[in-house]
């Protein structure tokens, strides 16, 4: 059975890599927009800085640090689940789900490879995000060991998998409405807020951001775990367990949607 989905994945990715870098003027277009996205972003923090040295007691090298490990996961989110942003028209709406439901194969596995092709330049935004890290890492003069390397490793797959959990889920909620417009896509502009420390904000928005939507710990409190460790040295396992959790749960409620899902009559 692994041998069977292996053999999908290599094939259905190399096919869809190979149509996508076929078109060179959007391979570059979509590499430099990557990057010029993501340098505004850095100059941005850099001439806050330039007026503001310290923001509630956090560096421009502490914040640098939480931009880089942002950027490693929502680049991570985007190459592998960024369908989800566009699941109800392309899937539900023209009808593709339809078709996909009768191939004798996980469906949720099937649509993430096939996409795969598609947003697999957002390579580039993880690469990228390991460049920056690793710089303020260096400028910050962190420590580093294996433990500290397998603290980071937990801390990324545990916000990876609590961002994907987010939009999978709205992804699911997709089956009942059935609208182009997709619910998620302003969760993005939350999704935001959590590359910046917490303590910046008010105290209700603390609130919201920790316990009600805790976007917060998709970056900022697994970075904090280790700029910080002795005020947030728990975290990585606390990102991790919330992440594993709410992806559990966002799979589960995707797989019940789809059993009583009803065709648009494409």
């Amino acid at each position: 059975m692994m041998n069977r989905y292996l053999k999908i994945l290599l094939s259905v990715s190399h096919k869809n890599f190979q149509d996508f870098v076929a078109d060179r003027v959007n391979f570059f277009t979509y590499f430099f927009t990557i990057v010029l996205y993501n340098a505004l972003n850095i100059i941005f923090l850099k001439v806050v800085f330039s007026y503001i040295p310290v923001i509630n007691g956090w560096s421009f090298y502490e914040l640098l640090f939480i931009f880089g490990y942002f950027t490693i996961v929502t680049g991570l989110f985007y190459m592998l689940f960024s369908w989800c942003l566009w699941f109800p028209n392309s899937y539900i709406i023209r009808g593709k789900l339809d078709l996909i439901r009768q191939y004798p194969i996980n469906p949720l596995f099937y649509i993430t490879v096939l996409e795969l092709g598609n947003s697999i330049m957002e390579i580039n935004s993880v690469v990228l995000g390991i460049a920056v890290l690793t710089y303020s890492w260096f400028k910050l003069c962190l420590n580093f060991d294996v433990f500290i390397f397998f603290k980071l490793i937990i801390s990324l797959t545990g916000s990876f998998l609590l961002i994907s959990s987010y939009f999978l889920f709205f992804s699911a909620v997709s089956f009942k409405i059935k609208s182009t417009a997709f619910m998620g896509t302003p969760f993005m502009e939350i999704v935001q807020f959590s590359q910046y420390p917490v303590s910046i904000y008010a105290h209700w928005l603390r609130f919201v951001l920790i316990y009600i939507i805790p976007v917060s710990f998709i970056a900022f409190f697994p970075s904090a775990s280790i700029l910080r460790a002795g005020h947030y040295g728990v975290f990585h396992l606390i990102t991790l367990l919330v992440g594993l959790g709410l992806f559990y749960f966002s799979v589960k409620f995707w797989f019940y949607n789809l059993r009583r899902y009803e065709s648009v009559g494409n």
